[in-house]
């Protein structure tokens, strides 16, 4: 969407039908600062990380980590509120730049969710043709109750490098730089994620 000529990105909620095959419904989220329902904020959504739905009515997301800051959005309004902030064990400088990339995941005994989170850092390239930024990521564990605070966090890693042997040569280790995971599914004991490069 545009305001005042400039694009402004928003996350979209589809709802399919029962077979999966066609959305019934778009709901377009936005967050609301002031006391009314009104999309007031002029930078580009993006980012948010779903946890769970609220009943029929309602969807609850992960909105920033630094400030850390959970929103519950109301349906078919998009209208989206704060409902926490802040509540995390770990000092707010240990997510600072971080954002939101995976779904969560919940843990087998249904006690916490895990996400998966990026941040990137810029730098000036030094190989021909590289990226000039690359993603760091963290693993990081909320309580899985409201208030979703935040449990522990890992250190700073990267994924490993694919190796064009192992790729059949479509990933060229130059285009690794920006690894942006998108998915995550925790079961049995293991993580799986899926990710861009």
């Amino acid at each position: 969407r545009r305001r005042d000529g400039i694009p402004v990105s928003r996350v979209v909620v589809l709802q399919l039908d029962k077979a999966l095959k066609a959305a019934t419904t778009a709901f377009v989220l936005y967050p609301s600062v002031g006391e009314g329902c009104q999309d007031d904020t002029p930078w580009a959504q993006k980012n948010w990380i779903f946890l769970r739905s609220d009943g029929e009515s309602a969807l609850i997301f992960v909105y920033t980590l630094s400030p850390y800051i959970i929103m519950r959005c109301e349906m078919p309004s998009g209208c989206c509120k704060k409902m926490s902030a802040r509540d995390t064990k770990l000092p707010e400088s240990a997510l600072e730049g971080y954002r939101g990339g995976s779904s969560a995941g919940l843990t087998a005994d249904g006690n916490q969710f895990l996400i998966l989170v990026h941040r990137r850092v810029d730098f000036q390239p030094i190989r021909p043709r590289s990226l000039p930024a690359v993603y760091h990521h963290k693993l990081v564990a909320l309580d899985a109750k409201p208030p979703f605070t935040i449990l522990d966090a890992s250190s700073a890693f990267r994924l490993p490098m694919l190796s064009a042997s192992l790729t059949g040569g479509l990933v060229r280790e130059v285009a690794q730089d920006i690894q942006f995971v998108a998915g995550m599914e925790v079961t049995g004991g293991a993580i799986y994620l899926t990710y861009g490069v």
